[in-house]
């Protein structure tokens, strides 16, 4: 009887750090996918600021030129 507790026992264990270790996979997946889209976010965020900042100074640029004219 003892040895049948003790192998649901250490079955109970088994499951447990399969289970403990596929949440540990789900979470660090979850983080680099996350991470991953935050990255890309940042860059869009970026490219777009870039972008407005071309378009201010090629608009400014030309008005710069006839000031100091």
């Amino acid at each position: 009887m003892n040895l049948m507790v003790q192998l649901k026992q250490a079955k109970m264990k088994k499951l447990m750090a399969e289970y403990l270790t596929d949440i540990e996979d789900l979470l660090i997946y979850s983080m680099f996918y996350k991470v991953r889209w935050l990255s890309i976010w940042l860059i869009i965020q970026c490219n777009i600021t870039l972008l407005i900042w071309l378009m201010i100074s090629s608009m400014l640029l030309p008005l710069m030129g006839q000031l100091l004219n």
